[in-house]
């Protein structure tokens, strides 16, 4: 009689225990799943349109390259007034356009030669992890790391960006202070400003703008809050 109350006792805590389970999806690893199969689809294109984009580059700088050595001499003079192509310019446009062309070229073809990344061995601790409780928390960390890392990634690109266009200003102003009088010193500043204005303008993109990679953790704390407490709520009302 003990063995079986026992052996209902065990069934019972298995059976809550699967329910319990049951209850509770992988939501981290079904959006990192997503986000690696996206990621890997998206290398597999850029892969191919970036070999392809390298070949037809460097076929196009070839045929400049020939174009300059074959049909120069009757080109430049047309263009130029009359002037005379130079023989040492010929043969540096010709060089320079055929070397840019060739290791453009080779560039493309070791693109497309090479094997796309397989990212899930890049994540194999997340995707060979059996236990189903322990693969969502894996999974859960590597979203929070990813976020992180590009967090100070993020932060870090701000502070550079800033920092090199403080440098011009304090340039320009140091310049202007050892010119001994010929400029004040604030003269020009605003030219130098305007010169960084990418550099700013960039900056507060980065402190205002979350990357992918925070914006992918951030669903997943929003997927799993409302997760919960639309759970909470239905057993509430029960």
């Amino acid at each position: 009689m003990k063995k079986l109350i026992g052996c209902i006792l065990i069934l019972a805590v298995a059976a809550s225990s699967l329910s319990l389970f049951a209850e509770e999806p992988q939501i981290a690893f079904r959006i990192f799943d997503d986000y690696v199969q996206e990621k890997q689809e998206r290398a597999q294109r850029d892969k191919i349109g970036g070999g392809i984009a390298g070949i037809v580059t460097g076929a196009v700088l070839l045929g400049g390259g020939a174009a300059v050595w074959f049909f120069g001499d009757q080109a430049y003079p047309a263009m130029f007034d009359g002037a005379a192509l130079n023989p040492g310019l010929k043969i540096g446009l010709t060089a320079g356009l055929g070397i840019g062309g060739g290791l453009s070229m080779i560039g493309g073809i070791d693109r497309l030669a090479k094997p796309t990344k397989d990212l899930r061995l890049q994540y194999a601790s997340v995707y060979q992890e059996e236990d189903p409780a322990v693969q969502e928390a894996l999974a859960a960390a590597t979203l929070m790391g990813m976020s992180n890392k590009a967090r100070t990634q993020r932060v870090v690109s701000a502070i550079t960006r800033l920092s090199v266009a403080t440098l011009t200003v304090a340039i320009t102003i140091g310049a202007n202070i050892a010119s001994s009088g010929s400029y004040s010193w604030n003269s020009n500043i605003s030219d130098a400003l305007l010169s960084q204005v990418w550099m700013i303008s960039g900056a507060i993109g980065s402190i205002f703008s979350k990357s992918q990679d925070e914006l992918l953790y951030d669903k997943y704390l929003n997927t799993k809050d409302i997760f919960y407490s639309s759970g909470k709520s239905k057993k509430d009302k029960e």
